[in-house]
């Protein structure tokens, strides 16, 4: 089991410090979470003596020491669990996250700092926050390919961060969890938010899909509402957010269409180069089940010449590719060996890059799991 737990400051508020004012104002420092053994002065010892206070203060208190460690130790008793720390962009919040850490030990594999996630600045929040915090799940799912076993613990952290949780707990149907505080001093109870048996209608995706693409592949792209067909705005305007004639994805809409781009893997290529693949049947596996792993894609290629070939390895296929704004390019295909590596010669500057990329639109490959 993963409990992916949102950090707040209760560990802090309880430890009783006055500074806390202080840590607020400071704007985030990743510098002074940075411990890599050499001496340390300033500020920064007073971040590892602070830490180091906050882990005592935990040991001694244990449950009642944080809303964090009560609702951590009330999901999983028999401390079995692997422990995930998302944490807003927040020094503070770090802080607590580095404490609650040090106190779990071994078992805590990940602690998360979320940029945008804050309360400031609402904008940033929405556009940045969001998604960062939708990347962070997705990449303790592995990918956002191995959901099973996962829960979300939301006890923690910003009121803010708690409906986007949730939708993302129904939508993907996980086990969330927060404590209830029925007395300050002794007692808290576990509660887990009932998973609705509904499923959200993917037919306005299914429809759109190139659509939503155009919000980019971190989904904070900028849209002009004269760009958008009436009928997208119309039937998945529940998705959207529009201001002056500026078409943006709500936080709604992020999430769900996060959710469904998981099912495939996009890429960009010409209708040419498409038709191609579609005769290509252990090409298009291949794209479906090993070249949409970035892990795999990356150990699988190589430079050669102009070129970056993925190379499947004891077999004849081969797909030439580049990458450019966040989005990938496949350019070229082959299912023979001996032809793939005469390609190689062949040149491929910047000129036929920028020329490809405007005959290029978006595909999908549904990811073979």
């Amino acid at each position: 089991m993963k409990i992916i737990t949102t950090v707040g400051t209760s560990l802090f508020s309880n430890w009783g410090n006055k500074d806390k004012d202080k840590w607020d104002k400071q704007e985030y420092n990743e510098t002074l979470f940075v411990f890599d053994g050499k001496p340390v002065i300033g500020i920064k010892k007073a971040t590892i003596d602070l830490i180091a206070d906050l882990k005592k203060f935990a040991t001694d208190k244990k449950q009642q020491a944080a809303a964090e460690i009560a609702s951590i130790e009330k999901i999983d008793p028999k401390s079995e669990a692997e422990i995930y720390l998302i944490c807003t962009e927040t020094n503070l919040s770090r802080v607590c996250a580095e404490a609650i850490g040090a106190y779990f030990g071994e078992r805590v594999k990940k602690i998360s700092v979320v940029p945008g996630l804050q309360v400031k600045n609402v904008e940033k929040f929405k556009k940045e926050g969001v998604v960062n915090l939708l990347n962070a799940l997705e990449n303790i799912a592995q990918g956002g390919h191995y959901w099973d076993g996962c829960v979300l613990n939301i006890t923690g952290g910003y009121k803010a961060i708690v409906p986007i949780l949730t939708i993302v707990g129904q939508v993907k149907q996980l086990p969330t969890y927060y404590v209830f505080q029925e007395d300050i001093d002794t007692r808290y109870d576990l509660i887990e938010i009932p998973r609705m048996p509904v499923s959200y209608q993917t037919e306005a995706f299914e429809k759109y899909w190139e659509d939503f693409s155009r919000f980019g592949t971190k989904f904070d792209g900028i849209m002009e509402k004269a760009n958008l067909s009436h009928a997208f705005l119309s039937e998945c305007g529940g998705c959207l957010e529009e201001s002056d004639g500026i078409v943006t994805l709500n936080p709604i809409g992020k999430i769900l269409w996060w959710s469904y781009q998981q099912q495939f893997f996009f890429l960009r290529t010409s209708d040419e180069v498409w038709a191609e693949i579609e005769r290509q049947h252990e090409i298009k596996r291949i794209l479906g089940a090993k070249f949409c792993n970035s892990e795999i894609r990356s150990n699988k290629t190589e430079k050669k010449q102009d070129h970056y070939v993925f190379d499947d390895g004891n077999n004849d296929n081969r797909l030439y590719y580049f990458e450019d704004n966040g989005s990938i390019f496949v350019y070229r295909t082959f299912e023979s060996e001996e032809k793939a590596k005469a390609y190689i010669n062949t040149p491929f500057k910047e000129t036929q890059r920028t020329e490809f990329i405007k005959q290029s639109i978006p595909k999908r490959i549904l990811i073979q799991r």
